[in-house]
């Protein structure tokens, strides 16, 4: 006995439920059981009070201590009974504000005044009277409460709850989802039980130990249930999920047992079994099943068809978790409805074959209209050419002046069919060059001297710049020269009366770079796909200032591919812009052979 207090085996045991319930406690508090979970642990705190002030009563010797600890256990039970209540209605599947945010407040404050009203019963007595009897029950000294009428008071404020969440739970219960109504309907049976234990006790004196045994029971209770709900796999959002997955899915989900018996499907096979291709569809699952019994992998690419549906099958091993020494369990199936797909790729490969057609037939007649193009423009130009020299008598110089537009617009027009055919070749793979050894600086001088009158006739001067060291190249010496053209002409085309470009050369690592500069006003940020595309121009309006056809930098880029080199630029609006092209050097290409 210590202080008034005996400490013996039912004290000793009443601690060892306490710590179990602290653990438990704790336990919850790191595992949040989901909505509700702030009453879920204010009940435990509520149990741990409560047991506290029973296992004081029990071990006390005298009795105004049984008197007093009894007093204080009454607004413990309704913590619990308001908390708990509070919980089942939060976790249950019906949505019921009770109290909306005061909640936890009313809670929180109903069980101050309790407790204020269990401090102060000494003075007003209105919760347990201190004239109430005390006998020996199960051999201990007990007391006999003779209540008063607050005491009632608590007890309607306890069960008034208790009713109020039992109806809801109830009703929630026929409304929860066949997941949910096992875990649900285990809680509320098993509330029952410290329930019963302390109607039991309240209307036929039913003690252990002389002290209402219900806390004692709430305790062994959340160490059953309460680890229900902790533990429970219908709570984790992973096995949740799975379940959506297979059964809340669009296509159908299947799962066999190793000897191929169908263990379980979602809806969505259900239904197709019970409809019009239902023969068809098992027809399909048992050839399926019977390949993966054989050891057999299922193709995902071939599509199965049941009849207007196209399926692609997918399956899985089920690997044994617990042995997996062992054999597997089983397979999981999957069908996926991929008839939309497939009518998709129909579509794309009829598109995609009608664009092909079209783009052979717009080649077929560039083709055809170019070269039926070439011979009378050719005998024109010739007829021109005499007639400017001459050939036909002198001409008078208004009539000179008529011939020199016709013989350039001539030109023109001769340069656009060229420019066609090289596309046209060019997209067919049937572009050919021939590749040779050339000297970079004779082949750029050369350019720049046929370059001359263009650019008399743009009034812009052409400065060629003759490279530091020798660059001898393995190029198409033609082509090479009708990329130049390009691009000094488009330099030209783009400078102002009186502007110079420059055309230069350099030795880089494996290549030669040409560079072809003008004073011009510069390219825009980002316009790379206009420069370099085909029939567009940075001016594209129908009032732009110059003229062409917006091919000559397309097909430029193109036969440097062809050449091996490739082309870039860059440009400040206001400054100018340098066009790089590179060649293969000669040297580079022997190097390569050799190695």
């Amino acid at each position: 006995m210590i202080d008034g207090y005996e400490i013996d085996g039912l004290f000793a045991f009443g601690f060892f439920i306490l710590c179990v319930l602290i653990f438990h406690t704790v336990r919850s508090w790191k595992r949040p059981v989901g909505p509700g979970h702030t009453f879920f642990l204010m009940t435990h705190v509520g149990v741990a009070a409560w047991l506290t002030v029973t296992i004081l009563q029990v071990a006390a010797v005298s009795v105004p201590d049984k008197i007093f600890w009894h007093t204080l256990a009454l607004p413990m039970s309704s913590l619990c009974a308001a908390a708990w209540s509070m919980f089942l209605i939060k976790f249950g599947p019906i949505k019921v504000n009770v109290l909306g945010r005061y909640a936890y407040k009313v809670v929180v404050v109903s069980t101050g005044i309790g407790i204020i009203l269990a401090l102060t019963n000494f003075w007003h007595q209105s919760l347990i009277s201190l004239d109430s009897r005390s006998d020996m029950i199960d051999g201990r000294l007990s007391i006999m409460p003779d209540r008063g009428w607050m005491f009632y008071v608590l007890e309607a404020y306890n069960f008034s709850w208790i009713t109020l969440a039992g109806v809801i739970a109830f009703y929630g219960l026929r409304k929860s989802t066949d997941y949910f109504r096992p875990i649900y309907g285990a809680i509320l049976a098993m509330s029952a039980v410290p329930v019963g234990t302390n109607i039991s006790y309240l209307l036929f004196g039913f003690t252990v130990a002389g002290v209402d045994p219900t806390p004692y029971v709430i305790v062994i209770s959340f160490a059953s249930y309460g680890s229900v709900i902790i533990n429970s796999r219908w709570l984790k959002a992973e096995k949740v999920g799975e379940q959506h997955f297979f059964h809340a899915s669009d296509s159908l989900k299947m799962i066999f047992n190793r000897k191929g018996r169908m263990v379980s499907k979602n809806s969505v096979v259900k239904d197709m079994l019970r409809g019009e291709n239902a023969e068809e569809l098992r027809v399909m699952i048992d050839e399926l099943v019977a390949d993966l019994m054989q050891g057999k992998q299922i193709d995902p690419t071939v599509h199965h068809i049941v009849g207007d549906r196209a399926y692609r099958a997918r399956a899985l091993v089920i690997e044994n978790a617990v042995h997996p020494d062992r054999k597997f369990l089983g397979w999981t199936l999957d069908l996926i409805d991929v008839t939309q797909e497939e009518e998709t790729v129909r579509h794309l490969k009829a598109a995609r074959k009608k664009a092909e057609e079209t783009v052979r037939l717009q080649n077929e007649l560039v083709s055809v209209i170019s070269h039926e193009l070439r011979t009378p423009l050719t005998s024109i130009s010739g007829a021109l050419d005499l007639l400017h020299a001459g050939g036909f008598g002198v001409l008078p110089d208004k009539a000179l002046k008529g011939v020199e537009i016709t013989r350039r617009n001539t030109k023109r027009l001769r340069k656009l069919i060229d420019s066609l055919l090289d596309l046209q070749k060019l997209d067919s793979g049937q572009f050919k060059v021939t590749l040779e050894r050339v000297d970079l600086k004779d082949a750029l001088r050369a350019a720049a001297e046929e370059l001359e009158g263009y650019g008399v006739e743009r009034k812009v001067r052409l400065t060629f710049i003759d490279p530091a060291e020798p660059c001898i190249c393995l190029t198409d010496t033609g082509r090479l020269q009708q990329v130049i053209a390009n691009v000094v002409s488009n330099a030209m085309k783009f400078s102002g009366t009186g502007d110079t470009v420059t055309i230069s050369a350099s030795r880089l690592e494996d290549f030669a770079e040409i560079r072809i500069t003008d004073t011009g006003p510069g390219i825009p940020k980002g316009s790379e796909d206009k420069v370099f595309g085909r029939f567009t121009q940075l001016d594209s309006s129908s009032t732009r200032q110059h003229e062409g056809t917006g091919l000559g930098m397309n097909i430029t880029r193109l036969l440097l591919e062809e050449l091996g080199g490739h082309i870039r630029y860059e440009s400040e609006l206001g400054v100018g812009t340098t066009f790089f092209v590179r060649i293969p050097l000669f040297e580079s290409n022997q190097a390569a052979v050799a190695g």
